[in-house]
């Protein structure tokens, strides 16, 4: 499934606005920070929920473990659960997240007015601070024709994927069975299903559920995208298309790593 930018929903708490939209048990939020920044706004409050996030433009600061951390634009970042943090901002920036939601959790307009958010109109078609292409997307460095250019960094329990097509790229490619949930930063793409078909552009939010039925991406034209995939869900027998580096398939009998205790930060280049 796919989202649109014009049918994000929107909320004002304050001078912050969030934009928003349901993708399966996970929430694309968009943040848009004013001139004033940050102040006085939900995002200086203390929490302890993870986030996995970046930032499309402006600067950003996340007070962690006695800390400051300085996370410029084209840079996402992972804040394990547990830590207590807040997030500071001195003046306009858009931040982009990809929240987990409780499945149970009241979204409607009904609610979100009594937790104190004025709920707004929908957003125009184009919404300020998703550009084309974003910070970390050089099409004049775009692939050669049917390729496909990949990295990933292992962010917690899930894996940031960066990605650049080349013109008639992924026509080829295997069928994957992996979940994602990401942005087109520029051009379009089909996400051909084994039994199904969708087209996105720029701004999109998709959602691949797992497979089977399984997926690809298909690009007739230059196209940039950034997903996250849980790194449970890699594990033998699940098909994956050859072009994302996840590394080995989990092994469960493994020790799982601890947690980090401060904020990871990867360059979206």
């Amino acid at each position: 499934m796919h989202v649109a930018p014009a049918d994000f929903r929107s909320v004002r708490s304050g001078s912050l606005i969030l934009r928003f939209a349901m993708l399966g048990d996970t929430a694309y939020v968009l943040a848009e920070l004013p001139q004033t920044g940050s102040a006085g706004s939900v995002l200086e409050d203390p929490c302890t929920r993870p986030h996995w996030a970046f930032v499309v433009d402006g600067t950003i600061h996340i007070e962690a473990g006695g800390e400051r951390h300085p996370i410029d634009a084209g840079s996402a970042f992972y804040v394990p659960p547990g830590i207590e943090h807040r997030i500071f901002s001195d003046g306009p920036a858009h931040l982009a997240a990809f929240e987990p939601v409780d499945p149970d959790r009241d979204l409607s307009d009904e609610r979100l007015r009594a937790d104190g958010y004025e709920v707004l109109p929908r957003p125009p078609a184009v919404l300020p601070g998703v550009v084309v292409p974003p910070p970390g997307v050089d099409l004049a460095a775009e692939p050669d024709a049917g390729e496909i250019v990949a990295s990933s960094v292992a962010m917690g329990e899930r894996i940031l994927t960066r990605a650049r097509f080349g013109v008639r790229s992924g026509y080829t490619s295997a069928f994957c069975d992996l979940p994602h949930w990401g942005l087109l930063t520029a051009g379009s793409l089909a996400i051909e299903w084994e039994d199904d078909v969708e087209v996105v552009t720029a701004g999109d939010v998709y959602y691949c559920k797992s497979g089977p039925p399984g997926h690809r991406f298909l690009a007739a034209d230059p196209a940039a995208l950034i997903d996250f995939t849980p790194a449970a869900a890699v594990r033998s027998g699940v098909r994956v298309q050859g072009w994302r580096p996840l590394g080995p398939p989990v092994d469960r009998r493994r020790r799982r790593r601890p947690e980090p205790k401060t904020v990871e930060v990867a360059p979206l280049l």
